[in-house]
């Protein structure tokens, strides 16, 4: 067996190619908005802040950054 180089691109070739492709537009996805007609049920993370806030009001869950910045101060 011989070790022989068959059609192997060098390596510059390669990104010369890269650099000249022709650059295709990324597919835009369109997010359309609901119906203002149309309920939406929460999601359970939803859910269980809006339970929490119901039960302890005045305790600032998931607001770490507004309670440490108060703490500093």
């Amino acid at each position: 067996m011989s070790l022989e180089k068959k059609n192997i691109p060098k390596k510059s070739s390669v990104l010369d190619q890269w650099r000249k492709r022709k650059k295709e537009a990324a597919p835009i996805h369109k997010i359309n908005p609901r119906p203002a007609n149309v309920t939406v049920a929460p999601t359970s993370g939803q859910q269980r802040l809006w339970l929490l806030q119901k039960l302890y009001p005045n305790n600032p869950f998931y607001q770490y950054a507004h309670y440490i910045k108060s703490k500093e101060i």
